[in-house]
């Protein structure tokens, strides 16, 4: 202990002699470590760490499916769930919710709430207990039952209802109907974010079995596997689809871990892929500190030979090394993970907050003990090369005073190696970020299939009970867009069901008349549908492509009618004019008669191709959930404060929500890809600097170790163009290696990256080439420098000097 405690303090003493030297390296170290450490959180907390709930492993998500849609994760209808919940054996719980909407007045005061309909088996699935009250009551949640009951979030209960700890029994008016309170969730539950109201769900079930509005979760019986309970519920998915061919044709089950549900693949890809690109980042500052500690080395070697001559052994000067190699690497790591507790928060900061569990990333024991490992292993990887040419040094050759240009040869050749592995790395994450800038612009170039400048929408809630008939919903939505059309900086105001990019697809069967489809045709086909008022093709911005869209007269009690997607229109009728064609919702509902065809929306994604979409007639249907969508001549923002005005003039009780502007909706669509791509683009820019400054230090390593050769050189009527040559061949080829090796290397590393990309190739070569260009160039550039220097030389001083 006592010889290592020497080492050390010696190892203190040359560093603080060296202190630019030192502060290169520690900085160095510190950029790499830190970005490891960051990202590590990250991973620790997404990937490594337990989900939040008890069992975990036994909980499942279970999907509906349409193949021949594309479709393989949909919502489920009521009708299934009951049937699946009824014939399963291998899971004790099979829960379903459905999310909706309310408004809660309160003390004059109209709110709109998130949340949804749960069946009463959810909570206690999930291992939730209310902070107060209690769950909901078998007979609460069930169909004619007493379900109007409510549970309400822990938020809700401290912002809005004033932490009234006599909550419980109190009324509530959600939607215009009194709810009871029941209890309070306890806080920091997030189950689903922003859910502030749950209310039983069987009492108020859709019984039609087309339309697909339900999220099914179960609970593995004790002893059951994934495997089996997939194969049970394809048997009863079967059964079903031969009960009901009419209506479950095509469709189909999937069952999913909640871990690969609440991670899914690509996000858990995109992870991987920041942290092998930090890696690579860490080894490039690796090979840097190397190369620094190789050149220091060199004018050690008489230091060595002293000591060595003095008596100590080869190993007593290995440990020195290896002393002052974790010394540094130590205080890499220290000042590393400072920086990865800015940088922890700098990620939660710029997450797009869609990212599962990137709020629960922290530095803790965990990512402490992976910092201190990494910083153990970062002093082994840089101090091998310094030691190991240690251990070959002569020390009868380098006490004389010729002796160190044999040994500089040999030291060259592991630091040009050491740079050709920075430049392979470096190319390796340029080649990566390069991929992902491209397939960004591409995603970002995407037509959504209407025009988002100038657009705003916000959601108003015609839930209450007096709005509940057709042609009271529709009087409203008239007035309140004549209102809106009639204020200053206004182009153009509708109203829809959904709209693009604001969440969620509902999906429901479409039968066609068997007289035009021939009986092959007659069968169930899926669409997604939407309600919107007559001027929103107009508002949004979504082209009339044939027929007409709605107008005035498609009101309660004229013809129903309907308009459909092109998409719609070539999946069922193929080579046909679909402008007069019929079709209906249920087998028994009546018949509905296409008046146009509109262009295709991308609703869910600008990667996403536009799905089948009919759109029904505001005025002849009963809607609770509205979205107010408003274009503006000016910027829409400014017009807000006066739509608010306008609402609340029609019904005081009428809550506006959820205000945001189209673009920055399509924007958000993007935030992920933004994130990844963002992160890959820093590292590889560090990668690029590192490599630079490597590149650099070797060319002037080079030029100080063949001093005497270029005067000697010069001496005999060497050109100084000839001198910058023979530098410079020296960084072509060490860039030309490097980007041969990386060539490779970025082959494998961009299938890691082929998932995530959108209209690009993994091999790409327009961005391989352009990639492979820009390190030539860069590495052309950092020799430079020490060429021009090497044509400075004069010889007889260099000559002299030897």
């Amino acid at each position: 202990m006592e010889s290592f405690l020497k080492d050390l303090r010696y190892a203190a003493r040359t560093l603080a002699a060296n202190p630019g030297f030192a502060i290169v390296a520690i900085i160095t170290l510190a950029l790499g470590i830190g970005a490891n450490t960051a990202i590590f959180s990250v991973v620790n907390a997404a990937l490594l760490q337990p989900l939040p709930w008890p069992e975990s492993d036994r909980l499942v998500r279970v999907y509906e499916t349409n193949l021949a849609r594309g479709w393989d994760t949909f919502s489920t209808s009521g009708p299934n769930f009951l049937d699946w919940r009824r014939q399963t054996h291998l899971f004790d719980k099979l829960a379903a919710w459905r999310s909706q909407s309310y408004t809660l007045v309160s003390a004059g005061d109209a709110e709109r709430l998130d949340g949804g309909a749960a069946t009463a088996d959810l909570l206690p699935m999930l291992g939730v207990e209310p902070a107060l009250g209690r769950n909901f009551l078998p007979e609460e949640d069930r169909p004619g039952g007493e379900g109007h009951v409510v549970i309400v979030s822990h938020r809700l209960w401290q912002e809005t209802l004033g932490s009234d700890p006599a909550i419980l029994g109190r009324a509530l008016s959600l939607n215009g109907t009194p709810y009871t309170v029941v209890g309070v969730l306890p806080a920091g539950f997030q189950w689903v974010a922003g859910a502030d109201i749950i209310v039983p769900l069987e009492p108020i079930l859709d019984d039609r079995r087309g339309n697909h509005v339900l999220s099914v979760f179960g609970h593995l019986a004790k002893g059951a596997t994934l495997e089996q309970a997939r194969a049970e519920m394809e048997t009863i998915s079967h059964g079903l689809t031969q009960q009901y061919p009419d209506v479950l044709r095509e469709w189909g089950v999937r069952l999913v871990s909640f871990y690969d549900w609440i991670l899914n693949p690509d996000f858990r890809r995109s992870l991987l892929m920041l942290a092998a690109a930090v890696g690579l980042v860490l080894l490039i500052a690796c090979a840097n500190v190397a190369n620094l500690l190789l050149a220091r080395a060199a004018g050690r070697q008489r230091e060595f030979a002293v000591r060595a001559a003095l008596g100590a052994g080869r190993w007593r000067l290995a440990r020195q090394l290896i002393t002052e190699c974790l010394l540094l690497s130590t205080l890499g790591g220290t000042l590393g993970l400072l920086a990865a507790l800015w940088g922890v928060d700098l990620l939660r900061g710029l997450s797009p907050g869609n990212l599962p569990r990137l709020d629960e990333a922290r530095v803790d024991l965990w990512v402490l003990a992976f910092t201190m490992g990494l910083t153990m292993v970062t002093g082994a990887l840089f101090g091998l090369a310094p030691t190991l040419q240690a251990w070959k040094l002569n020390f009868n050759e380098a006490l004389k005073e010729g002796g160190r240009a044999g040994a500089g040869g040999a030291r060259q050749k592991l630091k040009g190696t050491l740079v050709v592995a920075e430049l392979a790395l470096a190319l390796t994450l340029l080649v990566g970020a390069g991929l992902l800038m491209r397939s960004f612009w591409r995603l970002s170039q995407v037509d959504p299939g209407f025009d988002p400048k100038n657009l705003i929408t916000m959601q108003i809630s015609l839930a209450d009970p007096k709005y509940s008939t057709p042609s009271k919903s529709a009087d409203l939505v008239s007035r309140l867009l004549e209102r809106v059309n009639a204020l200053p900086g206004v182009e153009k105001a509708a109203a829809g069901s959904i709209v693009p990019f604001g969440g969620g697809n509902t999906a429901i069967e479409v039968f066609l008349e068997g007289a035009e489809a021939g009986a092959a045709d007659a069968t169930g086909s899926s669409a997604n549908w939407r309600m919107v008022s007559p001027d929103y093709f107009r508002a949004v911005g979504v082209p009339l492509i044939a027929g007409r869209v709605f107008d005035t007269t498609d009101v309660e009690g004229a013809p129903p009618t309907l308009v459909v997607s092109q998409a719609m229109a070539r999946q069922l009728w193929p080579g046909r004019d679909p402008v007069g064609r019929r079709l209906r919702t249920t087998p028994k509902s009546g018949w509905m008669t296409v008046v146009g065809v509109v262009g295709d929306v991308r609703n869910t994604g600008l990667a996403q191709d536009a799905r089948a979409t009919m759109y029904l007639p505001a005025y002849q249907n009963n809607w609770t959930p509205m979205t107010l969508v408003v274009r503006g001549a000016v910027d829409p923002t400014t017009l807000v404060a006066s739509i608010r005005s306008e609402v609340k003039t029609l019904d005081a009780n009428m809550p506006v929500s959820n205000v945001r502007r189209m673009e920055e909706m399509i924007e958000g669509s993007m935030a992920q890809t933004r994130f990844s791509m963002s992160l890959l683009v820093v590292f590889a820019g560090v990668a690029l600097v590192l490599s630079t400054v490597g590149v650099y230090g070797v060319m002037a390593f080079a030029v100080s170790q063949r001093t005497h050769e270029i005067g000697v050189r010069v001496a005999l009527g060497a050109a100084r163009s000839d001198v910058l040559r023979l530098i410079l061949s020296h960084a072509v080829r060490l860039a030309g290696a490097g980007i041969a090796l990386g060539l490779v290397a970025s082959l494998l590393f961009s299938r890691l990256l082929s998932t995530l990309l959108f209209g690009v190739a993994a091999t790409d070569p327009a961005t391989f080439a352009a990639v492979a260009l820009l390190l030539a160039c860069v590495c052309v550039a950092a020799g430079w420098i020490p060429a021009r220097r090497a044509t400075k030389v004069d010889p007889i001083a260099a000559l002299r000097c030897e």
